[in-house]
């Protein structure tokens, strides 16, 4: 009688070590899920944004990350261009890497205009 009393205790205190490994894995599985989505975009006001300014470095407007712009040429040539978030200074257009405002100088001097495609892009 004294064997099987001490085989029940045995198992409920093994029951509950299992139970307690189980519970902690649950637990640092919900952090682990936290640490991912904190790393997600939630929407899509949360996305980089590329700034585009004049040349004295005045914000003009905001795209989001691969977002577009129209190239308006001195002739009205019009060109669409992909714009994608390099770093917080730097985009990429047409795979050529432009700092902001060296992007807005050398579209003065060329006597480009430029604004976002979609125009609710602000």
């Amino acid at each position: 009688m004294t064997g099987l009393l001490i085989s029940f205790v045995m198992g409920v205190m093994a029951g509950g070590i299992v139970m307690s490994l189980v519970i902690k894995g649950k637990e640092y599985d919900e952090q682990m899920e936290d640490v991912w989505n904190s790393r997600k975009p939630r929407d899509e006001k949360e996305k980089k944004q590329i700034r585009f300014t004049d040349s004295r470095g005045h914000l003009l407007f905001l795209i989001p990350d691969e977002g577009t712009i129209q190239l308006v040429y001195e002739n009205g040539e019009k060109v669409v261009s992909l714009c994608k978030y390099q770093s917080p200074d730097y985009f990429r257009i047409n795979n050529k890497i432009w700092k902001t405002q060296e992007f807005a100088e050398e579209m003065e001097k060329r006597g480009i205009s430029y604004y976002p495609l979609n125009r609710d892009e602000k």
